[in-house]
């Protein structure tokens, strides 16, 4: 998660997640080529499950490239959460004045915490918890968010 834009009136926040899709890819492609070399020596079995490695490398990176950015616009009012992936494109919008603040969500896993950003809407038609990410991720990326966040917010409610 990545700062953008940051004014009194405007705050974005970018999360590409190009690392992982990067790996997922290379990961693809090593099976094809292991497949490919199973194939040549006439393993059937091992080319159709190094082939099963292909289409679970590529069903994740499907799933992990979307790109997600958060708008904060002052001057007309609201957030938006704006998701693209390669089914399409979607955009939440809600007022500033629903959004409580952001928060940061936790999974613990045995050896290592991953975590996102969300925010906390405490009544009205959009009552909750909204996620800014699917996924979770390791690091303080989504602290530091969830803190730019705030502070902005904090700064536009003393404002109006």
């Amino acid at each position: 998660m990545k700062v953008t834009a940051k004014s009194h009136d405007l705050l974005i926040i970018d999360n590409q997640p190009w690392i992982w899709a990067v790996l997922l890819l290379v990961g693809a492609f090593v099976f094809i080529g292991i497949t490919y070399f199973t194939v040549v020596i006439e393993d059937q079995l091992m080319g159709l499950m190094m082939l099963l490695g292909v289409a679970w490398c590529l069903f994740f990176f499907v799933l992990v490239s979307r790109r997600t950015q958060v708008v904060f616009n002052a001057n007309e009012g609201w957030m938006e959460i704006r998701t693209r992936t390669f089914f399409g494109y979607n955009a939440v919008r809600h007022a500033l004045q629903e959004i409580e603040r952001a928060k940061v969500e936790t999974l613990q896993g045995k050896e290592t915490e991953s975590h996102r950003v969300i925010f906390v809407i405490p009544e009205g038609q959009s009552k909750g918890h909204h996620p800014m990410t699917v996924l979770h991720y390791a690091g303080p990326a989504a602290h530091k968010a969830a803190a730019v966040i705030n502070a902005w917010l904090d700064s536009y409610r003393q404002r109006t």
